[in-house]
């Protein structure tokens, strides 16, 4: 009698990444539209607007290859997983130092990404 095995990349490894994606393409939204829609008052890109915009094109850019790697199911979710947080650490820590550095409070975004990446690991 043989134990069964769960596959490697089963249905709920998928459905996680999927909102993994869905929480990334909120949140550059959400800060994408923070960031457009008082440029005097925010605090979003307040040192070097040029900047914050450059790096959240480029995000946003990185997340749609997320989702169609997602939607093709290629590569396997682990190094779709790493692929997001690297994207993550680098694009969160230019936002962060775009907006002023630690008191723009983007930091706390990168450690939940960290944390979500780190669940899904």
């Amino acid at each position: 009698m043989s134990i069964p095995t769960v596959p490697e990349h089963s249905f709920a490894t998928w459905r996680a990444l999927r909102w993994f994606v869905l929480f990334h393409l909120a949140l550059v939204l959400l800060v994408a539209g923070l960031f457009l829609y008082d440029r005097e008052l925010s605090l979003l890109g307040s040192t070097h607007p040029r900047l914050f915009g450059i790096v959240l094109l480029l995000y946003m850019a990185a997340i749609f290859v997320s989702g169609v790697l997602l939607l093709r199911q290629r590569p396997p979710p682990v190094d779709q997983v790493a692929f997001a947080l690297f994207v993550d650490v680098i694009a969160l820590t230019l936002l962060m130092h775009s907006s002023g550095g630690i008191n723009s409070g983007l930091g706390l975004l990168l450690a939940i990404s960290i944390t979500l990446g780190s669940l899904l690991v």
